[in-house]
């Protein structure tokens, strides 16, 4: 397979990572890698907005595939937790390429836990986003968990799952932010959370 072939599969099949299962299976299944890629993946970073009553932070992460020939590395996927100040209100945001099958929904995972499966609430350009009211249990799953696993189905009938590391979480989660960001508003997150589907456990 020569690089351009690779890079066009690897974009086109929307996730790098390929497994046996379907999205309506209770247990995720072990993924395939395509040959000549790699998963990489950023820090836990949180970022805040200025200091003020009801202030927002995102502790965020992102994922990468690698696709040998290609010029830089293309976004895979998005996980987030959002925290505003003074009302106690957490939410869990994870964000997928488009073209996803919205029908199917979104099996997420934290470690040998339950399955969960929660729908899409919408998709902007940079991707579809599913959003989930966290309580204190939920975070204390991130907090202890080593890794989210989400998967989900394109519009080929392809289930696909990727691997978000919680390595780092904890210590972005409860440290002093990396950022903090000037302007009201600038802190980017959809608000719409879902109505259907269980918190992942």
């Amino acid at each position: 397979m020569t690089k351009n072939v690779k890079y066009w599969v690897a974009a086109g099949l929307i996730a790098l990572l390929s497994t046996a299962g379907t999205a309506g299976a209770q247990q995720t299944q072990p993924s395939q890698p395509l040959a000549g890629v790699k998963v990489l993946q950023s820090k836990w970073v949180k970022v805040c907005g200025p200091k003020a009553p009801g202030q927002m932070c995102m502790t965020t992460i992102d994922a990468f595939m690698d696709i040998e020939g290609a010029k830089r590395p293309l976004w895979l996927a998005t996980a987030a937790v959002r925290d505003i100040a003074d009302t106690n209100t957490k939410t869990i945001l994870f964000r997928v390429p488009l073209q996803v099958n919205l029908k199917e929904g979104m099996l997420i995972r934290i470690d040998d836990g339950n399955v969960s499966r929660v729908e899409y609430q919408f998709c902007q350009d940079v991707g579809c986003w599913v959003v989930i009211p966290a309580n204190e249990q939920l975070i204390s799953n991130f907090i202890k968990g080593k890794k989210a696993v989400l998967q989900f189905s394109d519009m080929r009938g392809k289930t696909h799952q990727v691997e978000v590391t919680l390595a780092g979480f904890t210590k972005a989660y409860q440290g002093k932010p990396s950022k903090l960001l000037p302007n009201p508003g600038t802190v980017q997150a959809p608000a719409r959370t879902s109505k259907k589907g269980d918190a992942p456990g």
